[in-house]
């Protein structure tokens, strides 16, 4: 008897911490949960025409928790991949794509058009 008032107990305050949690966490706006002070939106638009870049640059640099987004023209069907991160854009010949993710890893991240295996350029990701 002694032990399910201790485990009703128990389940009592679990339920009850998690609805505080819960209400706490979701009162808090979205931005402080999730960007990092200093944190800022980078564009990049890159063109891309015979597996080279011909308008952009080759080294994107951004702070770790920025949000970066690449927009990317491509005369030719491709993917582009970033290393490191694991996410890519599919490429249609002559029609914009983008490609955004949160820099939440510091270093250097190549870049290349996966189906060609062409390397492109790096994302670099300052502390």
């Amino acid at each position: 008897m002694k032990h399910n008032y201790v485990l009703g107990l128990v389940g009592l305050v679990l339920i009850v911490g998690g609805v505080w949690w819960w209400q706490i966490s979701s009162a808090m706006p979205a931005s402080s949960v999730t960007t990092p002070v200093g944190a800022v939106e980078k564009d990049f638009p890159l063109t891309i025409a015979n597996k080279k870049i011909t308008s952009g640059m080759t080294t994107l640099s951004v702070n770790k928790g920025d949000t970066v987004t690449l927009t990317i023209l491509c005369d030719e069907d491709e993917e582009l991949h970033l290393h490191g991160y694991d996410v890519s854009a599919d490429l249609t010949a002559n029609t914009p794509a983008t490609l955004t993710f949160v820099a939440s890893t510091s270093g250097r991240f190549p870049f290349e058009l996966e189906h060609s295996k062409t390397e492109l350029g790096a994302v670099e990701v300052n502390p």
